[in-house]
């Protein structure tokens, strides 16, 4: 379950937030997300945050745009948030911060965790200084059991902003791989 709690030591002045903004924000409690239901997932997303102070919701925007550090606007943008909100329970602002960030991430060597080594090979490319190691990923939770369908969609549709910056990430790396591989190539034809 979700429980109540004041943030404290993780960044959140107290001082400087009201009373009703501390109550309207819960810290995740999770083991297991399987242990949620979908309308449980419906609160808990839109509202969680972690014992840092981020939120659950939409990462790469809160990472990348301009936005990323109001944690509550970044967190509710695909998540039911009231009377600022379209049909689909999105922000009417959600259209502007994800092309925000897709126009930073243009800008950037861009990484997805599931294709490391190519990531690797690019970085090699365009930062030949920094060095990358494709290890063990240690973000897996070994423990954790199967979502329900209805629990896998809510959130595919609270983190819709974030499936669409994930596969404009992973179209970014197609190009710079493409870019990367045709240089190297070039390269050794030189030679």
């Amino acid at each position: 379950m979700v429980e109540k709690k004041r943030r404290l030591g993780n960044g959140l002045d107290v001082k400087n937030v009201s009373a009703q903004q501390l109550s309207s924000h819960h810290t995740l409690q999770v083991k297991d997300l399987a242990s949620y239901s979908a309308s449980q997932l419906r609160e808990a997303l839109a509202t969680g945050m972690s014992h840092f102070g981020e939120g659950c919701n939409n990462e790469p925007l809160r990472i990348l745009s301009d936005a990323g550090t109001n944690e509550e606007r970044v967190n509710r943008l695909t998540a039911e948030n009231g009377a600022s909100c379209g049909a689909a329970g999105w922000s009417m602002d959600v259209v502007g911060v994800l092309d925000r960030t897709l126009h930073r991430a243009s800008r950037c060597v861009v990484g997805v965790l599931e294709r490391c080594e190519e990531t690797a090979e690019v970085l090699s490319h365009f930062a030949p200084w920094f060095e990358m190691s494709c290890g063990k990923h240690l973000n897996a939770n070994p423990h954790s059991s199967a979502l329900s369908e209805d629990a896998r969609r809510e959130i595919l549709r609270q983190n819709a902003a974030e499936v669409a910056a994930y596969k404009a990430a992973n179209i970014l790396l197609d190009a710079q791989l493409n870019v990367t591989r045709t240089a190297r190539a070039r390269s050794q034809t030189l030679r």
